[in-house]
């Protein structure tokens, strides 16, 4: 019969010092060199245990053992003889309920499977088998809600159970096992045993722990325990009464010590922030302090956050400007490693047939070392043809020879498909698990995994391992193995180990388990983020609601708060010297933050340090603070003498943003007599833009960015095509030697058919043949503007001079320098007026573009203009003395819908629809009436005489000169008015709060 003594004492009373002297007194004792040593504590705090046992005393204790009550269970079996090769750990247990789900058709959200794998360890560790639930289930009349989640539950945990007591060892029932199997071990009855660094124990733990106390030689067990404390204590009470119990049970004499005051008092302080930069800043700014001035070292300091995932981010960056080494102590989830994206995109590919996005999750996790430029430009490639699925089986590509280097292109392609393949080749719709992961390996076997993906990979192969032994010979899907997979990989925690000895550790006040250090900042201790939340699958108040019942399930959000108490109590007492307690006063966009109420109970206000010289790159960013402060101290005047250069560069930055300008400058005449010769090339779109806004010009022209391409019909795609359906059906007109105002209906069906048959085969992209639905619209909408034109030319006197017509003309700007403007008129028309051709262009166009003067004023619309005075003034393509101007306009190509109660019956084509494709633009009114006939007009437009219409003329080709000489002058300024549909302004990062 073994023996119990209990050691009891508050928070940093020494506890664990006690137990570990006690350790190493039984170690060194000539008496007991017989008798095992076992030292049990949580599962996290094993290695930490470990580390602290050698340091303190020196490699003395070879007959300990640290393990947690897993890790006893699986050395206990090794003893008895149970083999644990189809171990499951919670990486398993989470792939085989993911299987189970599957089986019940049971949709899974991210996450689920993790929140019912713990729901199922809390079944097991309170002894909730499934037979008891279900009959708990039948009998304790529950709302419809809560029983039918039970039930789904209640389901899922009988198949669970049922699978691994005829398949493997669960985590959840070793337990159980090693509770029935204990007694036949010798470890375990010449053994002394210290337990610590538990508040409770669950009934599994507690049935467990009677063996032990019955068969050991001696048990120690601490618990943080105060008689006629408050209920903040309730859990440490209640277990020292069940141990109390136990005692009486086995007829043991409960040995109690009793430690007095608390070991560590250290110096607490409270300071409030305005926000969390601020209080980071300042924590770092301390840190620096206590090493710089009073010989601390980095290792005695410890940072723990109350919202480490908030804080974590902004640690980092602003410690590394300080200097500071940390060490982050918290467990890194491998799912966003690139080794874990590659080998989870492996199946994507097979079952979605090589989508787009499959491919390129395998790709961008850079395993396959190919060079980044290389890989942009495939990734354009892809997207721009639409390569997926069958055409990745094509032996060669050849879309964009003109554009792309094809030879490297289907170099990387052919690299990708060597890789791939052995997956994906001779994949039966469905296989057994073994046979995935073998086929994962041969893949992996193929890429040279960098060393820094050791750990990772290491983790991977347990997963892979674990995979095969409780699932290997279940036939699944590539989908179904992927999402096993994934459930897998989500369950993966990486511990990491701390790379130097002398760094801050950073953890999480609910999480981290801290070494001993002489300074702790608890950082972010707000109200919110000390809050516990309702989480998991059964609520708080459903969990009351089965206790209630009957049902024996862990306590809920009250008994959770106490317990977080208990810990923030401990960690209070962790640190020697002295404790700092910091928080936001608000977020970073304004809401505002409370302090936690327990920090009122044991800290003191303690005022910021703002007065502290820092490292140059986060002193600069303060100069501005500094600069605008009253009654600077002498050390704020020293910082801001040491960095004098560099305020004036600070202060002309913002003063450039505030005025709503991106910090740039005009082009250096080096630069510019680069990128322009003496014979400046145009064409009047780019002009335009320049006028719209210098930068974009310079950014799309200069600089040459574009939008990737997308495998998609767009705007552009839309334009093209139409132009191209125009321009072929005006050559097959002329072919059939047939006028313009004698096309019939049938003869447009048939030209627009044969012009879009033909754009369709000249499409090297392919994107038209799996477009039927805009094929078929495209060719309605044409059909229905070439008939609208048609109409017009028949109600006019104008005949068509010209189709499609390209020019160049040349303009002479200051400097020496010559524009040569480009370009092509959709449509030329003209018509004979006493000895005078009147000329008129259309330009067709497949948005509803208005024609607009003041936007011919200001540059933004000289395409008409400068396109008809091109026409009048250079072009002989109209033989005569004299040409004057007559009209341009916009053809809007449209399929308009026509409001029935406005149709008139006796005129529908004639009046009604015609009326929906009235151009936009200018017209001579001279020519009004060689336009229509009737009362029927073709112009919404402008009317000008002829000295206007002139005078506008020449003001577009001055406006021209003025746009190329600022082009050439290096101008390049933004124009914040463009803005809202730019495709450059994440380029120019200009400001629209001040722009505007």
């Amino acid at each position: 019969m073994g023996g119990l003594r209990l050691i009891l004492g508050g928070e940093g009373s020494g506890k664990t010092l006690f137990m570990q002297n006690d350790i190493y007194e039984y170690a060194n004792n000539p008496s007991d060199t017989g008798k095992n040593l076992l030292y049990i504590v949580p599962e996290q705090f094993t290695l930490q245990t470990e580390n602290e046992l050698v340091h303190a005393f020196d490699n003395t204790l070879m007959r300990l053992q640290v393990l947690s009550f897993n890790r006893l269970s699986y050395h206990i079996f090794s003893e008895v003889g149970i083999s644990t090769q189809k171990n499951v750990t919670s990486i398993g247990k989470c792939m085989i309920l993911r299987k189970i789900c599957m089986d019940l058709d049971i949709k899974c959200k991210q996450g689920f499977i993790n929140e019912l794998s713990e729901l199922i360890t809390e079944f097991y560790k309170y002894r909730i088998l499934p037979d008891e639930l279900l009959i708990f289930l039948e009998k304790s009349g529950l709302y419809r809600n809560l029983a039918q989640k039970v039930g789904d539950i209640c389901k899922i945990y009988y198949e669970y159970d049922r699978y691994i007591q005829n398949e493997c060892i669960s985590v959840d029932v070793s337990l159980d096992l090693l509770e029935r199997v204990i007694g036949e071990s010798e470890y375990i009855q010449n053994v002394c045993v210290w337990i610590d660094g538990f508040f409770s124990f669950t009934p599994q733990e507690m049935r467990l722990l009677t063996k032990i106390i019955q068969l050991a030689h001696k048990t120690t067990i601490s618990l943080t325990y105060k008689p006629n404390s408050s209920n903040v204590y309730f859990e440490p009470v209640q277990t020292f009464q069940e141990l109390t119990d136990i005692g009486k049970i086995l007829n043991l004499e409960i040995e109690k010590v009793t430690l007095g005051k608390a070991f560590n008092n250290p110096r607490k302080f409270e300071t409030p922030y305005a926000n969390i930069y601020e209080e980071v800043e300042n924590i770092a700014c301390e840190i620096l302090r206590l090493t710089r001035d009073e010989g601390y070292r980095y290792y005695e300091i410890a940072v723990s956050a109350a919202n480490l995932s908030g804080y974590k981010k902004i640690i980092q960056g602003i410690f590394k400007q300080y200097n500071i080494p940390i060490f982050t102590d918290v467990k890194r989830d491998i799912i966003t490693n690139p080794l874990t994206e590659t080998v989870r995109a492996l199946p994507e590919i097979a079952y979605r047939n090589w989508a787009y996005e499959s491919v390129f999750r395998f790709l961008k996790t850079r395993m396959l070392h190919i060079e980044k430029d290389d890989l942009f430009d495939f990734e354009n490639y892809c997207i721009e043809f639409g390569i997926n699925g069958r055409k990745w089986s094509l032996p060669e590509w050849t879309y964009g020879r003109a554009k792309y280097n094809l030879e490297k292109i289907n170099d990387i392609k052919a690299q990708i498909k060597e890789i791939v393949d052995p997956f994906t080749k001779g994949l039966r719709k469905e296989q057994t698990v073994k046979d995935f992961s073998v086929r994962i390996y041969k893949v992996l076997e193929k890429i040279n995994i960098p060393p820094e993906f050791s750990q990772v990979w290491l983790s991977i192969n347990n997963c892979f391992d674990e995979m095969v032994s409780v699932l290997g010979g279940k036939k699944v899907t590539a989908k179904e193995f992927s999402e096993i997979l994934g459930a897998g990989i989500e369950g993966i925690d990486m511990g990491m180990i701390p790379p130097t000895r002398d760094r801050v550790v950073v953890g999480d006040i609910n999480r981290s388990r801290l070494p001993s250090v002489r300074v702790l900042f608890l950082a972010g201790m707000t109200e919110n983020a000390l809050a516990i939340g309702d989480k998991g699958l059964i609520s708080d108040n459903e969990r009351e609601t089965l206790r209630r019942l009957g049902l024996n399930v862990a306590h809920g959000l009250n008994k959770q708060v106490l317990r977080q108490k208990i810990y923030l109590y401990t960690l209070f007492a962790k640190p020697s010297e002295s404790l700092y307690a910091s928080y936001p006063l608000s977020t970073l966009d304004g809401t505002a933050l409370y302090k936690a109420n327990i920090i009122d109970e044991t800290f003191a206000r303690k005022a910021a340090n703002n007065d502290f010289i820092k490292t140059k790159a986060s002193a600069r960013k303060d100069i501005g603070r500094l600069i605008k402060s009253r009654n600077l101290t002498e050390t704020q005047l020293a910082v801001l003498d040491y960095y004098k250069t560099e305020i004036d560069d600070v202060f002309d930055k913002i003063n450039t943003l505030k005025s709503g300008k991106s910090i740039q400058e005009n082009l250096s005449k080096e630069t510019t007599d680069f990128l322009y010769t003496n014979e400046i090339s145009s064409s009047v779109s780019r002009l335009e833009k320049y006028a719209q806004c210098p930068f974009a010009y310079f950014a799309q022209y200069n600089l040459e960015i574009d939008e990737r391409k997308i495998y998609q019909v767009d705007s552009l795609d839309l334009g093209n095509f139409f132009h191209n359906i125009l321009e072929i059906f005006s050559r097959k007109l002329n072919d059939t030697n047939t006028p313009w105002e004698h096309v019939n209906d049938s003869l447009i069906d048939k030209l627009v058919n044969d012009a879009v048959e033909q754009v369709k085969q000249d499409d090297t992209r392919e994107i038209w043949n799996t477009n039927e639905h805009v094929i078929t619209r495209v060719s309605r909408v044409a059909k229905k503007s070439i008939w609208a034109l048609i109409e017009h030319i028949k109600l006019g006197k104008f005949d068509v001079w010209a189709l499609e017509h390209e020019f160049n003309t040349q303009i002479d700007i200051n400097g020496g320098r010559k524009l040569l403007l480009r370009g092509r008129i959709d449509r030329v028309d003209a018509v004979s007026i006493d000895d005078k051709i009147y000329i008129k262009i259309i330009d067709y166009k497949t948005g509803s573009k208005k024609f607009s003067l003041p936007n011919v004023h200001n540059g933004t619309q000289l395409q008409l203009v400068l396109y008809l005075n091109v026409l009048v003034k250079n072009e002989d393509i109209i033989l005569s003395n004299k040409k004057m101007p007559g009209g341009m306009f916009y053809f809007y190509i449209n399929d308009p819908v026509l409001d029935s109660d406005k149709i008139k019956e006796d005129n529908l084509k004639t009046a009604d629809i015609l009326n929906e494709f009235k151009m936009s633009g200018l017209v001579l009114d001279d020519v009004i009436p060689h336009m229509d006939k009737g009362t029927f007009k073709s112009s919404n437009g402008v009317v000008l005489p002829l000295d206007e219409f002139q005078n506008l003329m020449n003001c577009a080709n001055k406006k021209a000169v003025e746009i190329a000489e600022n082009i050439v002058s290096g101008k390049i300024d933004i124009n914040p008015t463009t803005c809202e549909y730019c495709k450059f302004k994440t380029v120019c990062q200009i400001d629209l709060v001040y722009a505007h």
